[in-house]
């Protein structure tokens, strides 16, 4: 019999709205459902912006999607009662939480406070929600929940599951030395665009950018940052955004700065795509830009050098020293000329330089997927909860 782990996610298949947790999960299992059960129980819609239903499944019951059991439950929620009744009948041998502020990790927490579930190991992955950054987003309110269920007791005995050394340090921030904490990266798929064709991709002249923006479009995404650092650049520049907004009033501060962009900015707005078709519409591009807020792993970083781009980003994820390896830079937020003259470089870039940064770009993410420790960390992090005594 393989280890029974229940998960416990606010999304999942066939959702790709909400971005990397979900594809960091599907990566999981599918590498490591010859060893281990997993079991899912999830919303039945696609992130928050989208509460339809999906369709062809059934809600409030169990259904089998690539060849895993999967219980949806619909916007009315999950009730206390139902979760110990599929819990009961799983009988799982762990647990394994996503996201540190979605209220089915808090409620499972406190039914296990209060000894209404059986006593299991638990793995709690906060997907970069402790940073500073993410924090700081509806402060207040994201400060009183974690007083009140911190004072409830309900984190105690946890596994931690962080994506990296700084991720690690922000839950120390918040829960202190004692807390137990792995170190585990977030799994990959084994290849992304195995099909991939340099000569596909746009031609680059010197005076020219293709540039993309795909991620979702909320404050902690920072499109309103990369906007702003466009202003300035001169050459004529193609920039491309693709994500759904689940934030109305951050949109229209975008909408306001797309307004203020120079001419030579042609600036397209796609809304979001399914994840089957992020790796080759990244590959129709020179550079992606991601001035993020926070980032604990960033999926679709290692998707964009997949894709042969080379990619700005901030200094808030665990891609850095990206200049080094030649694959792109990683620069402060509080640096904006610094910004403007990287993307001016990228404007003024030769062919040849181009395709030698794009090149490395690709070779960087193929050997980064084909790196086998990672996925031996995820998979001891598994057989470590499974002799965890609580």
């Amino acid at each position: 019999m393989k280890p029974r782990i229940l998960i416990l996610t606010d999304f999942y298949l066939p959702g790709y709205k909400s971005g990397g947790a979900v594809r960091t999960l599907v990566n999981m299992i599918e590498r490591m459902r010859d060893e281990f059960e997993f079991t899912v129980i999830t919303r039945n819609h696609d992130g928050w912006g989208d509460f339809e239903p999906y369709r062809g499944i059934k809600t409030r019951d169990w259904n089998s999607v690539e060849n895993v059991r999967v219980f949806y439950f619909g916007k009315e929620g999950i009730s206390q009662a139902q979760l110990k009744k599929l819990w009961l009948e799983i009988k799982p041998e762990a647990v394994f939480l996503v996201s540190f502020f979605s209220s089915l990790t808090t409620k499972a927490l406190i039914m296990r406070r209060l000894k209404q579930l059986p006593n299991v190991p638990f793995i709690l992955a906060p997907q970069g929600e402790l940073s500073a950054g993410a924090l700081n987003i509806k402060s207040n309110k994201k400060h009183l929940f974690l007083t009140l269920t911190k004072n409830l007791g309900i984190y105690r005995k946890l596994i931690w599951k962080a994506s990296g050394d700084e991720e690690k340090s922000d839950i120390k921030r918040v829960f202190g030395n004692s807390a137990v904490i792995e170190v585990v990266p977030d799994l990959t798929p084994r290849i992304i665009l195995p099909e991939y064709d340099f000569e596909q991709k746009p031609e680059k002249k010197a005076g020219e950018l293709c540039l993309i923006f795909l991620s979702r479009i909320n404050r902690k995404k920072n499109l309103s940052f990369a906007l702003q650092s466009l202003q300035e650049i001169k050459g004529t520049i193609v920039f491309d955004v693709y994500g759904a907004h689940d934030d109305s009033n951050y949109w229209r501060e975008c909408q306001e700065l797309i307004e203020k962009l120079p001419l030579n900015v042609n600036i397209t707005i796609h809304g979001s795509i399914d994840y089957a078709l992020v790796a080759a519409t990244m590959s129709r591009y020179h550079f992606f830009i991601l001035p993020t807020l926070n980032e604990n792993f960033g999926h679709v970083v290692l998707e964009a050098m997949a894709a042969g781009c080379p990619v700005l980003l901030s200094d808030k994820t665990p891609w850095r020293n990206l200049s080094l390896d030649y694959v792109g830079w990683d620069l402060p937020l509080e640096e904006m000329e610094n910004w403007r003259k990287i993307l001016q470089k990228c404007v003024m870039m030769s062919a040849d330089e181009f395709a030698a940064m794009s090149e490395q770009a690709r070779k960087f993410a193929l050997k980064w997927l084909a790196a086998p420790q990672i996925e031996a960390a995820n998979r001891e992090l598994l057989r470590k909860s499974l002799t965890k005594t609580n």
